[in-house]
């Protein structure tokens, strides 16, 4: 019998669902997201009440906000920067009160489990309707970049996009960073989430040809890096046989198709632009950073000479590079801080699942790399990104015996991670 659904784990998977399917939170003006984040805010506090240290936990989410809102003041009293300080405030503590809604609400077996299945399906249904527009595209001939252009207006956002003459266009998404973390899921545990094989083969060759069409070099890498990584952790399990076979058969059927997107990529017209894109940004935000090493600019702070994008010019393609500048060495700390104290109780790093964590720790550090190539890490949909590595790192700590993914039913945790220090 299915279990009833509370009514902030339904509230926590629309969040959930609208952060990965939705490329903005605004749709035709109206904000689903905020719509939902407010609720599911007020239900995360209650549970964060019923702590036994809820005061400490309390002190600490206000300490986190007050000390933000020095870099935000900072920005705010210098008039270029004014009007986007509260912007990338918000961007800021959306992603850290995502993770932090992730942690308080996926707290035992059951629910990691049923988390790691939403995102997968969701990501899935997010490279279903890549290839719906694909598909569109080529019978009536409307072209990619328009159809895109008519879904950034509808979201009040700009995607990128690129034609590609016959292979069709560049469609990458936001939520196109979970592609690789997702694809590890699936391969390494299959067996454990009670994926079908049929369906588990479906959702990888999904989440190949979606990554292909990002256009994007380093998440065809981060791909296959996760897909030879997940295909190790469970060399158990013979159906691997089946992804290498398949996916060497579409390559071979495929090849000329897949050599003239690869060679197209990587061309001197497209790569090299965006290689000297990422020169200038590199040169320019050493400067930017160096002018102010300790504090940063502030939020919402930018290059006035080298504006990356007039409609958020704070977010650039080196994004580890423009937060130094924006927060200086301290801000940076204060980062790193955050970042270790989530995820030190998920990585335990005990017998038995030592290979499997350090993996994750993998995962986790092709995530972060991430921003030398794309502004991803402070948005809220990295909040997924940061809070399935969570869990997935989770789910090999405090286990009363020794787990592995190819003994994944063997998963048994005493106690779900502590929440202290939960944001």
């Amino acid at each position: 019998m299915t279990k009833k659904l509370s009514f902030k784990s339904i509230l926590f998977n629309l969040y959930i669902v609208c952060l990965t399917l939705l490329p903005a939170g605004s749709v035709g003006g109206v904000n689903l997201k905020i719509i939902i984040f407010i609720p599911l805010f007020i239900c995360a506090m209650q549970l964060l009440a019923n702590e036994s240290d809820s005061l400490k936990q309390f002190a600490w989410m206000n300490a986190i906000a007050a000390i933000f809102m020095i870099w935000a003041v900072r920005s705010l009293l210098t008039p270029f920067y004014a009007d986007w300080s509260m912007s990338q405030y918000k961007d800021v503590i959306t992603t850290l009160l995502g993770c932090m809604f992730v942690r308080l609400i996926v707290t035992d077996q059951s629910k990691r489990k049923a988390f790691v299945r939403l995102c997968i399906n969701t990501v899935a249904v997010g490279c279903i309707l890549k290839i719906v527009v694909l598909l569109y595209s080529i019978k009536t001939g409307v072209s990619v970049s328009s159809i895109v252009d008519r879904v950034s207006a509808l979201f009040r956002v700009k995607l990128m996009t690129i034609e590609l003459g016959d292979l069709g266009g560049r469609l990458q998404f936001p939520s196109d960073n979970l592609l690789p973390v997702v694809l590890f899921a699936v391969l390494c545990l299959r067996r454990w989430l009670q994926i079908g094989r049929l369906k588990a083969c479906f959702i990888v060759a999904l989440i190949l040809v979606s990554s292909l069409y990002t256009f994007s070099r380093y998440l065809w890498v981060c791909t296959a890096f996760a897909m030879c990584l997940g295909i190790f952790l469970s060399r158990k399990d013979k159906f691997n046989l089946i992804y290498v076979a398949t996916a060497g058969a579409v390559a071979s059927i495929f090849h000329e198709q897949l050599w003239l997107l690869i060679n197209l990529r990587f061309s001197n017209a497209l790569a090299g632009a965006s290689d000297q894109t990422r020169v200038w940004q590199i040169s320019a935000l050493r400067e930017f950073f160096w002018e102010a090493p300790l504090f940063g600019h502030g939020m919402g702070s930018y290059v006035l000479q080298h504006v990356r994008a007039v409609d958020l010019p704070y977010a650039y393609e080196v994004q580890l590079l423009a937060l130094a500048g924006e927060f200086g060495v301290i801000g940076m700390v204060i980062f790193a801080i955050l970042l270790i104290n989530y995820y030190r109780k998920a990585f335990s790093f005990r017998k038995g699942a030592y290979t499997y964590q350090f993996s994750i720790l993998l995962m986790l550090a092709s995530f972060l790399g991430a921003g030398l190539f794309n502004p991803c890490l402070l948005v809220s949909m990295s909040s997924v990104s940061y809070g399935l590595i969570f869990v997935l790192a989770s789910l090999g700590s405090n286990g009363e015996e020794s787990w592995s993914p190819e003994g994944g039913q063997q998963i048994l945790l005493l106690q779900p991670p502590s929440i202290v220090s939960s944001i």
